[in-house]
């Protein structure tokens, strides 16, 4: 089995595991605006932009799936 293959399979074992509903993450949402957070949330959406073009083709795939579950 190749590492691609094998990296997909753990992908979908990972999603099965994951939160998918909004309803479960509610006491995650914070109930106020605080700009520290909302300058924290750009910078990590900045790096995971530059991100996007590091991991080779075929990774990409299962991280996409695993990251998918973890933002639903």
């Amino acid at each position: 089995m190749s590492q691609s293959t094998r990296n997909t399979e753990l992908g979908k074992k990972v999603g099965k595991n994951m939160y998918d509903s909004p309803h479960q993450f509610e006491p995650l949402i914070p109930t106020t605006i605080l700009p520290a957070l909302t300058d924290q949330a750009a910078d990590i959406a900045r790096a995971a932009t530059r991100l996007i073009g590091m991991a080779h083709a075929s990774s990409r795939q299962t991280i996409r799936e695993c990251v998918r579950a973890m933002n639903s």
